[in-house]
């Protein structure tokens, strides 16, 4: 038995019985009013960039049902407030410590700091966590939703609702949201947010002032497509440097013209053996905010290619072992490509055809608003 399967055997060992009470609590579907719902508490404790950049989405249909209202995030790891610093609605975010169990007071001081306030709506953003149903219990809420079991106590008409849910992580919260309403009129057809990390005007100035230096070129330069690659992932996610090698001689061959840009991981080693311009931060919104100046942006499934589509700029995600479904950057051109089966060279050709029509739109659009400008400057 592995450390983390036995981790998860302990915790519901432990706290199986807290966790079922919770679910029994939530609210049941067609429940939530959008009356009087001030304060809300949403609930995401993991360190995992990708899974609180997964959580914005929810933070916009929050603001959306509930502008006046103002929202708090328990998550965990450091980069959550940096993250969600570009949500005026979020007031407070509480991050727990890596190892819970290591850092016990620190644990109790921030769930009595949560505990502080009364909220009147909570929701539980994650899909099947102890940690965050135990965490749920604890803090003052007068109403709760969450994401029910299979097998809880939950509400029966949550069963009969999620049989229609979306499997995707970002979506699924947004859609229990919607669900909770009583009054959800055509919420239910409306398409979900997107990824969004809200950067101002003066980070994508930032991005696009640093991406010029780190190409050398100025305002007045040609401009050319720059493809951006992060080769680093963890575990058997992670494509070896031969295949990253192979893949962007193909991509090279078929966009001659594009220029490559390597993102750096936090360990700060290239990945692509320094073939390329790189760029290294280790602050997650500089890095996005040169990533949103990027034509495109190619990485394999990592928290990074969430960063990526956050930031707006059009994202392809290769996927070895992880659920497209779940994980995939959605909306606009983003695309998730299953590289099972596949050679460098056949995942080389999808990106090629995805950034074929990634640069023909932005390339339309740029006509467009040109045209736009000078019939205003006509008239």
């Amino acid at each position: 038995m592995n450390a983390r399967v036995f981790r998860r055997r302990f915790w519901h060992f432990l706290l199986g019985p807290l966790s079922r009470s919770v679910n029994a609590s939530l609210l049941d579907a067609g429940q939530l009013s959008t009356r009087g719902i001030h304060r809300i508490l949403v609930l995401r404790p993991n360190h995992r960039l990708g899974n609180i950049i997964l959580i914005t989405p929810l933070l916009a249909e929050l603001e959306r049902l509930f502008p006046g209202a103002e929202i708090d995030v328990l998550a965990a790891g450091e980069s959550a407030r940096e993250i969600l610093s570009g949500f005026a609605s979020v007031q407070h975010v509480y991050t727990l410590p890596r190892h819970l169990l290591r850092h016990l007071p620190r644990v109790a001081g921030t769930v009595f700091s949560a505990r502080q306030v009364a909220y009147d709506l909570a929701v539980n953003a994650a899909t099947d966590s102890y940690t965050s149903r135990v965490l749920l219990s604890w803090v003052k809420a007068r109403n709760a939703i969450g994401i029910p079991p299979q097998d809880s106590e939950a509400p029966a008409n949550w069963a009969r609702i999620m049989l229609n849910a979306p499997r995707h992580f970002a979506t699924l919260p947004v859609f229990l949201v919607r669900n909770a309403l009583a009054a959800h009129g055509d919420a239910r057809d409306m398409p979900y947010p997107r990824l969004d990390l809200r950067l101002t005007r003066a980070e994508r100035r930032l991005g696009r002032q640093t991406l010029r230096a780190l190409l050398n070129t100025t305002p007045a330069t040609p401009e050319v497509a720059v493809i951006g690659v992060f080769a680093h992932a963890t575990g058997a996610k992670r494509f070896e440097e031969p295949w990253w090698r192979r893949f962007l001689n193909t991509l090279s061959n078929r966009h001659p013209e594009c220029q490559i840009v390597e993102i750096v991981p936090a360990d700060g080693r290239s990945h692509l053996d320094e073939r390329f311009p790189a760029y290294y931060s280790s602050s997650l919104r500089k890095l996005a905010s040169v990533i949103a100046n990027l034509h495109c942006f190619v990485c394999a499934d990592s928290g990074v290619m969430h960063l990526a589509c956050a930031s707006g700029t059009t994202t392809i995600g290769l996927f070895s072992v992880t659920d497209p479904l779940k994980y995939a950057p959605y909306g606009g051109n983003n695309q998730a490509c299953d590289t099972v089966g596949k050679t460098p060279e056949e995942i080389a050709g999808f990106v090629a055809d995805s950034i074929d029509t990634a640069l023909g739109q932005r390339a339309a659009v740029t006509m467009i608003s040109t045209s736009s400008s000078g019939a205003a400057s006509a008239a």
